[in-house]
């Protein structure tokens, strides 16, 4: 603290005040970040309990929904839409909770007082930090959240089978990388926009909820899209390319573990985060043209004369195949001239 306060502004740019200047930044962000990793350390324990707290609370989320939803549903409905209900409304709560976690480990990250030339392109330097006892509440909601699915996926297997194993290894990769990131301050604010692309599983699950109910959902679905774009392919692509222009400063300060996790895990992720996006808009476009497709068949019924009813669509849809049919029956009537 003293040579910072002897070097005289006239010489920052000197090399030599400029190198002091950074050392003495990087001695005091090590100490916040000693002070945080132990205090991450201590509380090891407590973590394990906050992630069995919040598998239980889903899973009492779960048994009231069960109770619930037999009253609240048509007396018909099947075990499999209630099942299916309930696993959205579950992922539905969890993206709720994810707004105020997110925005609290946004709210307290430490800036460094000089990130140099390592700020990267989001001007996030590798002194940033989120402190320990915010990522730990978050991560433990997120375990808690993926216990509590894969728990309910297994248990309820007959109905989720065809998505089974693709969710259980999604939220086994998850789990490893939260469990491996535990108590890694570098680059730990790359949880932040992580857990943003949770954001727009919450429409996804209405979506779900809408189809499974028979309602409209060409809106939800639009909103769905839109979200996915802003968050797992803009803000997660950017994400990617900056840890990837700072791969040399990873490769540093990271062991191998953590280097496959930022540099190789993540950036696969994000490809595949762009081929979702691609299918989402084929199953946008393809419901488009789904839903216009009545209204063109049915100003065709009327340019003929045809009713606007399902029987005059359809009229109109064989009229083609009426009409070649048409002539073939009556010169099968005639009798030839010479029997």
């Amino acid at each position: 603290r003293y040579l910072e306060r002897s070097i005289p502004p006239s010489c920052l740019e000197c090399t030599f005040h400029r190198f002091m200047k950074i050392s003495i930044d990087v001695a005091l962000a090590a100490r916040r970040c000693l002070d945080s990793q132990q205090h991450a350390v201590a509380e090891r324990p407590d973590r394990a309990v906050a992630i069995f707290l919040s598998f239980l609370g889903f899973y009492l989320l779960e048994s009231v929904l069960w109770l619930a939803l037999p009253r609240l549903l048509p007396p018909n409905t099947s075990r499999d839409v209630h099942v299916k209900i309930r696993d959205a409304i579950g992922a539905s709560m969890h993206t709720i909770l994810t707004v105020p976690l997110i925005f609290t480990m946004l709210c307290h990250i430490s800036y460094s007082c000089d990130s140099g030339s390592d700020a990267g392109l989001l001007g996030l330097g590798p002194l940033v930090f989120v402190p320990m006892r915010h990522v730990n509440v978050a991560g433990c909601v997120l375990s808690g959240f993926l216990l509590w699915n894969s728990v309910h996926m297994l248990w309820h297997r007959d109905v989720h089978a065809r998505e089974l194993v693709s969710t259980l290894v999604h939220h086994s990769a998850f789990l490893c990388m939260v469990a491996l990131n535990a108590d890694t301050l570098w680059y730990n604010w790359t949880f932040i926009p992580l857990y943003m692309g949770e954001w727009s599983t919450l429409f996804l699950n209405l979506r779900v909820i809408c189809k499974l109910l028979g309602r409209e959902e060409l809106a939800i679905s639009a909103l769905f899209a839109l979200l996915f774009f802003l968050t797992r392919v803009l803000v997660f692509g950017a994400l990617a390319a900056h840890l990837l222009l700072q791969a040399g400063t990873l490769m540093h300060l990271l062991h191998w573990p953590q280097q496959i996790s930022y540099l190789g895990l993540l950036p696969a992720l994000y490809g595949l985060n762009i081929f979702w996006f691609y299918k989402i808009c084929v199953g946008v476009m393809r419901k488009l043209r789904v839903d216009k497709e009545p209204e063109r068949f049915k100003a065709r019924g009327k340019a003929h004369g045809l009713g606007e009813s399902a029987g005059g669509v359809s009229e109109c849809r064989n009229e083609h195949v009426e009409a070649t049919r048409a002539p073939l029956s009556l010169s099968m009537l005639e009798r030839p001239k010479g029997d």
